[in-house]
């Protein structure tokens, strides 16, 4: 959508749209790790790595995410 409103002309609209993308980018790597660290508690290795390799895909510099699965292992 953001291109679209790009290529329109429509910068403002166009910032807009790629600001909510990154929010929401943030929110679900948040999401991804809470959910890694309930499974984690809950005893759920191999749960709590799926969790957590989905945050590290969002964002690979996580290297506390990193060290989470490596313990895991």
């Amino acid at each position: 959508l953001a291109r679209a409103y790009q290529q329109l002309g429509r910068d403002s609209e166009a910032r807009e749209q790629l600001e909510a993308g990154a929010e929401n980018t943030r929110q679900y790597f948040e999401l991804y790790v809470r959910m890694g660290q309930r499974a984690e508690e809950r005893g759920l290795q191999d749960e709590a790595r799926q969790w957590y390799g989905r945050a590290l895909r969002m964002n690979p510099a996580a290297e506390e995410i990193r060290g989470r699965v490596e313990r895991l292992e």
